[in-house]
C-alpha cells in the first residue's frame, strides 16, 4: 500500500493528499513564481517561464513525492494532458503538521 502524504499547492493554497509516488520536480532557480508551473514532454524535456517573462527548456529529472521534506518547495505532477506522455507541474510544499 502507498503512503498517503498531505501536500500544499502553492499557486491555490489548497490541500490535498497524493501517494507517495507522485511525481515531483526540483525547482528551476529563475521560475517565475507567481505562474509556478512547468511543462514535461515523454522526453522528459521540461519548459517554464522565468520570472523576467522569457522560455526556457531544460532536462527534467522526475523524483517520487516520498523523497521530499516537510517545508521543501517542489514542484508537484498535477494531472495528464492530452497526451498521455505529457505533464503539468505546480508549485508545492509538504506542511508542517
Amino acid at each position: 500500500m502507498l503512503r498517503s502524504i498531505r501536500v500544499l499547492d502553492l499557486l491555490d493554497g489548497k490541500l490535498s493528499e497524493r501517494t507517495g509516488a507522485t511525481g515531483t520536480l526540483d525547482v528551476p532557480a529563475d521560475l517565475d513564481r507567481k505562474h509556478g508551473l512547468v511543462s514535461v514532454d515523454r522526453r522528459a524535456h521540461g519548459s517554464y517561464q522565468t520570472a523576467e517573462g522569457s522560455q526556457r527548456t531544460y532536462s527534467a529529472f522526475v523524483r517520487p513525492l516520498s523523497w521530499r521534506a516537510t517545508g521543501e518547495v517542489f514542484l508537484i505532477a498535477e494531472s495528464r494532458g492530452a497526451k498521455d506522455d505529457d505533464c503539468t507541474y505546480r508549485l508545492a510544499s509538504i506542511p508542517k503538521e
